[in-house]
C-alpha cells in the first residue's frame, strides 16, 4: 500500500514539474539549403530543409550551386558549399567528453564557433588532414588527394592524417591568417620524415574570399551572443584589408608542436 501511494505521489510531481530536456550543445540542425542538397542516412535520403535536425551518421550532400548552413547548437554556424560530402559523426572520448566530427571527402566547409563548453570539442578530418577546434573562425577545402585549411579567427590544432588516420605527433597550431596546405604525396614525405608539416600565410585576396562568403550567411537568433557576436565581427570587417606588419610579426611567431587535446 505504501508503495502504491509512492509511486502515485511520483507521477503526480512529475505532472505537476514536468522535466525540462536541454538541447545538447552539439546538436546540429539546418537553418538554410538552397539548390541541390540532400541528407543522406542509413534509411534514405531527402532534401535537407530549414529545421531538420541530424543524427550522427548522417551526410549532406550538395550539387553544383548548392548550399547547406547548418547550426552547432547556440554555438556557431557551418556553411557546406557546392559539391561537398560530409558526414557527421559523435566520438565518446574521456568520460563527460564527446567530440563532433565532421568527416569530409571532399568539397568545402566553413566552420564560425564561439567558445565551446568543457567537455565538448569539434573537429573535421579529411583524408590527410584532422582540425580540432574549440571555438575559432575557419575553412577547410579537401579532396581525396589533398585538403586545405585556413584560419581567419583564433587557432586551430591541425593533425597530419593518412587516408582518414592519424600519424603520431605531426602537427601544427594554426594561428589567424596562416593556412596549411597538404596533399597525399607530401604526406607520405611527411610521415617519412622527408619533409616537415609547414605553416604559410594567407593572402590578402584569400582573407578577402573567405570573408566575402561567411558574409552571405545569415545570423540565426537562435545563436548566443557570442557566437552572434563572432559572425558580426567578421561581416562588419569583410570589407577592411589585412594589416600586413601584423600578419608579419604572426608569421615570425608562429608556434610549432603542441600536444593533441583529447578527442
Amino acid at each position: 500500500m505504501k508503495k502504491r501511494i509512492f509511486i502515485i505521489a511520483l507521477l503526480s510531481a512529475m505532472m505537476i514539474f514536468p522535466t525540462c530536456k536541454k538541447k545538447p550543445e552539439q546538436e546540429v540542425t539546418v537553418q538554410f539549403s538552397v539548390g541541390d542538397a540532400k541528407i543522406v542516412s542509413a534509411s534514405g535520403q531527402k532534401p535537407a530543409s530549414s529545421g531538420d535536425i541530424l543524427s550522427f551518421d548522417d551526410s549532406i550532400v550538395t550539387g553544383k550551386f548548392s548550399v547547406v548552413d547548418l547550426n552547432f547548437g547556440t554555438k556557431g554556424v557551418i556553411r557546406i558549399t557546392e559539391n561537398s560530402n560530409v558526414k557527421m559523426a559523435m566520438l565518446q572520448a574521456k568520460t563527460g567528453t564527446e567530440e563532433t566530427r565532421f568527416d569530409m571527402r571532399k568539397g568545402k566547409i566553413f566552420v564560425i564557433l564561439s567558445k565551446l563548453s568543457k567537455g565538448s570539442n569539434f573537429s573535421i578530418i579529411t583524408p590527410t588532414t584532422l582540425a580540432a577546434v574549440r571555438g575559432t573562425s575557419f575553412m577547410v577545402v579537401s579532396d581525396p588527394k589533398s585538403s586545405k585549411i585556413s584560419v581567419l579567427k583564433g587557432s586551430i590544432l591541425v593533425q597530419l592524417a593518412k587516408e582518414g588516420k592519424l600519424a603520431e605527433n605531426i602537427e601544427k597550431i594554426l594561428d589567424a591568417n596562416k593556412k596549411v596546405v597538404v596533399s597525399e604525396d607530401l604526406a607520405n614525405q611527411i610521415i617519412a620524415g622527408k619533409k616537415k608539416l609547414e605553416v604559410a600565410a594567407l593572402s590578402a585576396k584569400e582573407i578577402s574570399e573567405m570573408k566575402e562568403e561567411i558574409k552571405k550567411i545569415k545570423i540565426s537568433d537562435k545563436l548566443d551572443p557570442e557566437a552572434q557576436k563572432e559572425l558580426t565581427d567578421i561581416i562588419s570587417d569583410s570589407k577592411a584589408k589585412p594589416d600586413a606588419t601584423k600578419m608579419k610579426k604572426q608569421e615570425s611567431g608562429n608556434k610549432d608542436v603542441q600536444p593533441m587535446p583529447s578527442l
